[in-house]
């Protein structure tokens, strides 16, 4: 490191000053902080490590990668996360997209095909990262929904599919409330909060993002069973297809749920790609 100029250091030397993190795992993400503080690319920072950085590029990075050092995601200090190979913003009114989501995209990509015409809803939109990945995968000849209660949320999931040019209608709703009458079979997608209070204690690496959207009652389901109620209440969506993320933990919960209102359904468990049970389909159809 250059001792005698501590404002003046090349992007090699930043990126190895100790003060700001001796966490190995956090390299990556200090590389991708200097790149967006440089707008660059990861690519850029290895071949010009010797490259000197103005001072307040040097002052923007450091402030950076003190939040980075206290907790705060990397996807909120750069503000925004990729999801299903597309960039997304995010910030702290809205969950940051998981990659174990994005199989939601894929199982209902296959089991839309036949329903060329269908409605799909995601209910718990947040950023809108899976109801605009659908609307951009499967095209425009269908109405799409992203309902939130979080109007800030909603905001940045409206910034999203216009950055992405997809056609969604985004509704403050309470799950399901203010979702319009709908005619023939539907589709609904849900990643609502699934934690308990003490998982998200126990868990240091979000605390950062909103509790809402986190935490579900005592037993972290209270979200589903308000779902599942509302869902059963409805004329209307008889003729559903749902599709939840989950915890592991929770695969005897949503089965006997589920059974409360829709007795001779079977719920199909499925895992992720680390071998947990991830999310569970419920087939109204």
């Amino acid at each position: 490191m250059n001792k005698n100029n501590n404002n003046k250091l090349t992007i090699g030397e930043a990126l190895a000053d100790l003060s700001l993190s001796q966490d190995k795992n956090q390299k990556l993400e200090r590389e991708l902080l200097l790149a967006f503080v440089l707008r660059r690319d990861r690519s850029f920072l290895l071949l010009n490590y010797q490259q000197s950085l103005e001072a307040p590029e040097l002052a923007e990075y450091r402030r950076l990668a003190k939040k980075l050092l206290a907790g705060w995601p990397l996807a909120y200090l750069i503000g925004e996360r990729e999801f299903y190979g597309r960039s997304f913003s995010v910030n702290p009114s809205t969950l940051i997209p998981r990659p174990e989501s994005e199989m939601i995209v894929d199982i209902i990509k296959k089991k839309i095909a036949a329903y060329p015409d269908v409605a799909l809803v995601d209910i718990g939109t947040g950023s809108g990262c899976l109801i605009i990945s659908l609307a951009a995968e499967l095209g425009s000849g269908r109405k799409y929904y992203g309902l939130d209660i979080s109007t800030s949320a909603l905001s940045v999931a409206k910034q999203n599919a216009k950055c992405h040019g997809v056609k969604v209608q985004f509704l403050e709703s309470d799950l399901l409330s203010r979702l319009p009458q709908q005619k023939g079979p539907i589709f609904l997608v849900a990643n609502l909060p699934y934690l308990t209070p003490e998982q998200v204690r126990r868990e240091k690496s979000i605390q950062k993002e909103p509790k809402t959207a986190l935490i579900s009652g005592k037993d972290g389901f209270q979200h589903y069973r308000q779902l599942f109620k509302q869902l059963a209440d409805r004329q209307d969506l008889k003729n559903f297809f749902l599709i939840i993320e989950i915890d592991p933990a929770q695969k005897k919960i949503v089965g006997a749920e589920a059974k409360k209102y829709w007795p001779k359904i079977e719920v199909e468990i499925i895992k992720d790609l680390r071998g947990k049970n991830r999310f569970a389909i419920i087939n109204g159809q």
